[in-house]
């Protein structure tokens, strides 16, 4: 069954499966927040999740949200992610800059 990742503007995140939705939302998942601003997908299938509460890591199993009190991310509201050819994680943020995040625990 082929699963197909789609952005919902600022409100959930949702996986297309067959004829149905999946709804992700805070009520269901370890989403900090319902306001989904970007979303990358790298190349192991690990979605990455930037809201306006942090940075999201979701590996189809498990959720790991990184802020800036349990990590090196300088502001919690993501507006942007990239990933590079060599696997860092790029995060733009709204008022923090730009943090380089090697996907494990380097920033």
């Amino acid at each position: 069954m082929k699963k197909i990742l789609v952005f919902i503007a600022t409100v959930s995140l949702c996986i297309a499966q067959d004829s149905g939705w999946t709804i992700y939302n805070t009520s269901n998942t370890d989403l900090p927040s319902n306001s989904v601003q970007t979303i990358v997908i790298d190349i192991n299938g690990n979605k990455w999740i930037g809201s306006s509460s942090g940075l999201t890591k979701f590996d189809g199993t498990d959720w790991t949200t990184y802020t800036t009190s349990n990590s090196g991310i300088p502001h919690n509201d993501v507006k942007v992610i990239a990933i590079d050819s060599v696997g860092y994680i790029w995060i733009g943020t709204q008022s923090g800059g730009l943090a380089k995040f090697d996907g494990n625990s380097s920033w």
